[in-house]
């Protein structure tokens, strides 16, 4: 009960106080952040300019998009890549021993795709890591260089976000029970779907070695409604953005 309650104050605190700085939200939760605090503004959004650049922003480049931000980890604390990592260093060696003899990144990179990323509860594990997620929609003034951009997606920072610049609130189905006293219009739940999308972790050196996962994985298919969403509410507006959380 107490973890249900928590995500219901989550999502709540959202709704009422918009998307604070990392200094403003530890005031309200306390949630642990993979962005960089190096950069400032903190407020970390993906800054959709094209509609082919929905799955980009979800899938892709494990630095920025939404669920490789959300599976990140660093080796320097406990989770599902030091856990798996260990548990199949053997087999790591042995795969690293059959390749060619190149840089150490690049074995590491080619270890987490065709070892790790392949291991059947490390992809439940990053499963459940995307499963408790909420992704946030929002309406908000473009900057010349968002509207100008090239690409079909790209990072953005802001300040903050005033709530009344959170249009939707997507949640995967999963945690639809435990929210149903939380009345808000703007709260949509998800359903699954398999996806193969970026992942990456932090070495003890803070080296980043990323890949796309080997197989799909189960994830919320955020994918289908930022589509509807982007259809309905943005053909007409320069930008859509989004932003990601995890759930307590």
């Amino acid at each position: 009960m107490e973890a249900h309650n928590s995500i219901h104050t989550h999502i709540n605190s959202f709704l009422t106080n918009g998307i604070l700085s990392k200094k403003e939200a530890e005031e309200f939760v306390k949630v642990e952040s993979s962005y960089d605090k190096k950069h400032l503004p903190d407020v970390s959004l993906n800054c959709v300019i094209k509609v082919d650049g929905i799955a980009q922003s979800l899938y892709k480049n494990a630095a920025n998009s939404s669920f490789g931000v959300v599976t990140e980890e660093s080796l320097l604390k406990e989770g599902c890549f030091i856990e798996t990592l260990n548990r199949l260093n053997d087999s790591i060696v042995k795969y690293k021993q059959s390749l060619p003899k190149v840089g150490e990144a690049f074995l590491n990179q080619a270890a987490l795709k065709n070892v790790v990323s392949k291991d059947e509860k490390f992809q439940m594990a990053l499963s459940q890591k995307t499963h408790n997620t909420a992704l946030f929609v929002l309406l908000l003034e473009a900057t010349k260089d968002e509207i100008e951009s090239t690409t079909a997606f790209r990072e953005t920072r802001r300040e903050k976000v005033l709530p009344g610049k959170l249009i939707r609130v997507l949640i995967p189905e999963k945690h639809k029970e435990n929210l149903k006293n939380l009345k808000n219009e703007k709260i949509l739940f998800v359903e699954s779907k398999k996806a193969k999308f970026s992942i990456s972790y932090k070495d003890n050196l803070e080296n980043i070695v990323s890949c796309e996962t080997f197989e799909e994985i189960t994830v919320p298919d955020y994918e289908t409604l930022l589509t509807e969403i982007y259809n309905e509410d943005f053909l007409n507006k320069a930008v859509m953005y989004t932003h990601i959380t995890r759930l307590p």
